[in-house]
This record gives structure tokens, sequence and C-alpha cells, in this order.
């Protein structure tokens, strides 16, 4: 094709004639648009899907530009703009109001300086005990990495506790389940325990098993304890948490238990 060129045409044929070609219909705004969307769910524009493809972007951009491109000219654009397939982040919630916070916690600060003599709290948490170790950290020689054992298959058991930031009393029991029940239980092991005081304030987080209705249908029979809830994300707030810490740092981490029962005992 080069040398009939060249015989037709000389030297001239020889030159790149692309410049002569139809203007590229890829314009820069559709560029902007493709950039624009991507930040966007796909169904914010009326899809189903909750990802970007290729091929979606290319419908998208079509209704929205007219111009109709192939889905792996998407993808070279999306290369060409510095855009990648890749993984998401998960991140949490965004964190609760500083203010707002701190007003909870100076409430239930004076609540506590302030009880009578009948009255007294409790800070409430729940802990997960694994039979599956926690792997941690402990002294070895260097060059040399300790190993421990997992029994394979796991089992769990939940223990509901409440301290007395006080005196440093624990009331606690344990279930296999984390639910109402549970919960409830511990409820009514508390109750019997301190029956002479006439108010038991319980602080705890704003986990779901502290508020369903037959939680709240029981203290309200109860009458004597009254449920104060921390701001969300406020592990800081509950002593128990510490308590749990050390939980894990004398027993469950590294242990080379082999059943359930002699890990609780």
């Amino acid at each position: 094709r080069i040398l009939m060129r060249f015989d037709e045409e000389g030297i001239d044929g020889l030159y790149d004639k692309r410049h002569e070609q139809s203007p590229r219909k890829v314009t820069d705004e559709y560029v902007e648009i493709m950039l624009s969307l991507i930040a966007d769910s796909p169904r914010q524009h009326g899809w189903g899907r909750s990802t970007w493809t290729r091929e979606l972007l290319a419908l998208q951009l079509k209704k929205e530009t007219g111009i109709d491109c192939h889905p792996t000219h998407v993808g070279r654009l999306l290369h060409d703009s510095s855009v990648y397939w890749n993984r998401a982040k998960a991140i949490g919630k965004p964190p609760v109001d500083k203010v707002w916070k701190s007003r909870v916690a100076n409430k239930i600060k004076a609540l506590r300086d302030n009880l009578a003599a009948d009255e007294m709290m409790l800070y409430q948490d729940e802990v997960d005990i694994h039979l599956n170790p926690k792997i941690g950290p402990c002294w070895m020689p260097k060059g040399k990495q300790f190993e421990v054992e997992t029994p394979g298959q796991n089992k769990k058991r939940y223990i509901y506790g409440g301290l007395n930031p006080d005196t440093g009393n624990i009331i606690w029991t344990v279930s296999e389940r984390k639910n109402a029940d549970g919960f409830i239980e511990w409820l009514k092991v508390m109750s019997s325990r301190y029956r002479r005081y006439r108010k038991i304030h319980v602080v705890l987080d704003n986990y779901i098993i502290h508020k369903t209705n037959r939680v709240k249908e029981m203290v309200k029979n109860m009458k004597r304890v009254c449920l104060h809830f921390l701001p969300p994300y406020s592990p800081e707030l509950n002593p128990i948490e510490r308590l749990w810490g050390e939980l894990h740092a004398n027993i469950t981490r590294n242990h080379q238990c082999r059943d359930i029962d002699e890990l609780m005992k």
C-alpha cells in the first residue's frame, strides 16, 4: 500500500493524512461528564446497579451527550484520566457531635456525683468470648515465632456485665446468645442482687438488644431501674470497656483451652 501511494503521489503520498479525517467525536465535555458520573451511584441516575460498568457508563453518557461510544473506548478514557477499577474502603458513620457528646457525658457524671444514699449506678456492656483464641503479641526469641493452635470449630459465649464504678463490684451473667433475652436475664439478676436500692441507674451503649420493646416493658415493670444511653461510638465513656480489655489480655489472648467450658472456667 505504501509503495502504491508512492508510485501514485510521490513523496506527498508518504505523509500522515490522519489530519484529514473527521473530527474526534469525544469532546472534553464528554470526559468531564464521565468523571462526574463515577462520583455518583448509578441509582441516582435511574439505574438498578450500585456500581458503574463501562457498558453502563457508555449508555448514560450517550443519554446525556448524544455521543455513542464503545465501552472499550470508555475504558481507555477512564485509564487516560487516571481512573482505575479498585476496591472501595469501608468507613464508619460520621463522628457524633462533640458538644452533644460532652453534654451527655457531663449529665451522667453529675448524676453519679449526686446519687442519693438509696441510689446506685452501674456501667453495663457485653463481651464476646470465642473458643478460637485472640492472636496477640507476646515475648518470643528473635527469629522464632510461637504458634497458637486453634481448636478449629469456633464456639462462643457472651458475658453480660455491670460494673459499679465506686466499689469495683461486677454483676455478670453468661449466655450462649447475644440477644434481648440475655440482657433481660442480667437485669433480673442485677435487680435481685441490689434489692436494697430504691433506684438503679444503668449506663449502657445503644446496641439494639438494649432497646427492644420487651426490654422497655421489662424496665417499665421494674420501676427501680432507669437506663441511660451513652452517645454512639463512645467506649471511652464506659469504664467496663477497660475491664473487657484486661479480660482479653489476661485470658483469651493466645489461650490454649481445648473446650469452651475450660475457657469460661
